[in-house]
């Protein structure tokens, strides 16, 4: 009779601690399914094309699966009507957008090529870039350093990124913490001649685009360390390497003069100068 009273309670107290732990996660995942539907994905995109042609892309994701899956529906409300707004807001500035029921995509500049580039922007090629470069010299390669301005930083309040930003802060229980940015850096080079670096980066991952033969560099940053992009340029250094090959030229070159004497001397035959 003991042992089977020891036994219904030892039932009960399993039954109460398996409850109570389903309860807490249950909480946990509706906790986690809210946290994350508030995520909002900042992307910056340069990229340069094997064509030659040249895209700024900027594009504001929103995780409206999130929120409808946690059934917040103000919260997907919100989302949805920000998107409209900020479509809107660069759209009427002259931008072309594309906006779909998650995101906006907005074409910053867009050219064929380079030289259409340097035209619509004054730039001639004589400019000094000096103060925006450094190189680095190695025997086989020079490495040149150059500082790209971190793009979700505007000084200006009026800039319409950061108009876009106050749409964004006004959504309820949206803060800072629920943004993640990503700067996007697409080119035809290998990476081992094109990498980028920055300070304080969550991430930096480099992947190939297969439809546009591009490798996609994206770097990932931290709350509140929107720090500037390095990019960093391999070149062959031509003067290591010709060095390499006239101290080649030069090896081959007296190891025949050497075998021509020492073969001549066990033949016998003078030398030419003799």
């Amino acid at each position: 009779m003991k042992i089977r009273g020891i036994v219904i309670c030892l039932i009960v107290i399993l039954s109460i601690i398996l409850t109570i732990s389903q309860i807490n996660l249950l909480a946990s995942a509706e906790e986690s399914v809210d946290s994350d539907s508030k995520n909002i994905k900042i992307t910056f995109g340069q990229y340069l094309y094997a064509n030659g042609a040249l895209e700024y892309l900027l594009t504001y994701d929103f995780d409206l699966l999130g929120a409808e899956d946690s059934q917040n529906n103000e919260l997907a409300k919100s989302l949805s009507d920000t998107i409209l707004v900020i479509n809107d807001l660069y759209s009427g500035n002259g931008f072309s957008t594309l906006i779909t029921l998650y995101s906006v995509n907005i074409t910053l500049l867009k050219y064929d090529n380079y030289t259409d580039y340097y035209i619509a922007n004054g730039i001639t090629g004589y400019d000094d870039t000096s103060s925006n470069n450094n190189v680095k010299t190695e025997f086989f390669y020079k490495s040149y350093y150059s500082n790209i301005k971190n793009p979700f930083v505007e000084e200006d309040p009026n800039a319409l990124f950061n108009k876009a930003l106050q749409q964004i802060m006004l959504i309820d229980g949206i803060d800072l913490s629920n943004i993640e940015y990503y700067f996007i850096y697409g080119t035809k080079y290998a990476p081992s001649y094109i990498s980028l670096t920055a300070d304080n980066p969550t991430s930096i991952d480099v992947t190939y685009d297969i439809n546009n033969d591009i490798y996609v560099h994206t770097v990932k940053f931290k709350e509140n360390h929107l720090d500037d992009i390095t990019l960093v340029n391999k070149v062959p250094n031509t003067l290591g390497w010709y060095s390499v090959v006239l101290i080649i030229a030069g090896v081959l070159i007296t190891a025949m003069v050497i075998f021509v004497r020492l073969r001549n001397k066990k033949n016998g035959t003078p030398d030419i100068e003799d």
